[in-house]
């Protein structure tokens, strides 16, 4: 696997904007899993919706996504091929779900750090 140039990115900016990429794309891919869960397993539509709108906010925050979309590496990006233990072991429907929240709470809260 080719590693990343440090001239890949023109402009520090572009980095900055990698990062956010990442962590929207993790929160709303956890969100949606807990989202189906409380579709299918649970029947549950109110959190169901909740759950879709908070994903939908998301996805349209005023942020440049053709910026964050052109900015995209993942050929060259160092963490695709890391992987832990627990990522391949999940004992029931309640493990997804509560890695999915895990998922959603560190994503946003790289986005809150990142974002002050």
């Amino acid at each position: 696997m080719p590693s990343p140039s440090p001239d890949r990115f023109h402009a520090p900016q572009d980095r900055f904007w990698r990062v956010i990429d990442a962590a929207l794309n993790r929160a709303r891919e956890g969100a949606r899993v807990v989202e189906d869960f409380c579709r299918f397993v649970l029947d549950a539509p109110e959190l169901t919706q909740r759950l879709k709108d908070w994903r939908h906010r998301l996805a349209h925050l005023p942020w440049p996504r053709d910026r964050m979309v052109a900015t995209r590496d993942t050929r060259g990006d160092v963490g695709t091929t890391a992987r832990t233990e627990a990522e391949a072991t999940r004992r029931d429907p309640w493990d997804i779900v509560r890695a999915n929240l895990a998922r959603t709470t560190e994503a946003v809260r790289t986005l809150e750090e990142f974002t002050k």
